[in-house]
């Protein structure tokens, strides 16, 4: 979803979408876009090349910016 404007991220979200609706699809993506992830049934955290998290897409990103932000400091 890097650098997609709205329009094309929603054509992307509704094409996902339709994937999983209609043809039983599971999809597997990568983002950085905490919003973007929200759709997910599960999310995983990624540091350093290790999962350092898994669970719902709103713990994981909750855990996501608690990581992020104590690298920063």
């Amino acid at each position: 979803t890097t650098l997609l404007d709205l329009r094309n991220k929603e054509k992307l979200r509704k094409l996902l979408a339709d994937l999983v609706a209609r043809r039983g699809v599971r999809v597997i993506f990568s983002t950085h876009d905490l919003d973007f992830a929200g759709l997910a049934d599960r999310a995983l955290v990624v540091d350093s090349g290790r999962i350092v998290h898994d669970s719902n897409p709103a713990e994981a990103t909750r855990m996501y910016r608690e990581l992020i932000m104590s690298d920063s400091s």
